[in-house]
């Protein structure tokens, strides 16, 4: 498996305390149940850092209820169109709240 920006973002200095063959045994999990998507559609959205436009992309071509980054303030404001956008603690939040965690 390449290195993901996922895996990238892991190894910063603020999740050191990882065990990084977990987050890469979790990362190919993921990638293997993921539902894989080509967006048609091109976004300009996000001016904070363009490259995590590809984000909004491939959560409007899957129709996802979510999107959830760390980067919250490179995106709209709590939702755009229909994706609503949290950071990991607020979709924690939200999903022990939908199981009455």
């Amino acid at each position: 498996m390449h290195k993901t920006e996922y895996e990238e973002v892991l190894r910063r200095e603020k999740f050191k305390k990882l065990d990084h063959r977990k987050v890469r045994d979790l990362l190919v999990r993921l990638k293997s149940q993921a539902q894989w998507v080509l967006p048609k559609i091109r976004l300009r959205v996000t001016k904070a850092d363009p490259e995590d436009n590809k984000f909004l992309e491939c959560a409007q071509e899957a129709e996802a209820d979510f999107l959830i980054t760390g980067n919250v303030k490179h995106f709209p404001p709590g939702k755009f169109k229909g994706t609503i956008i949290l950071n990991p603690a607020q979709f924690l939040s939200v999903m022990a709240g939908m199981l009455d965690l």
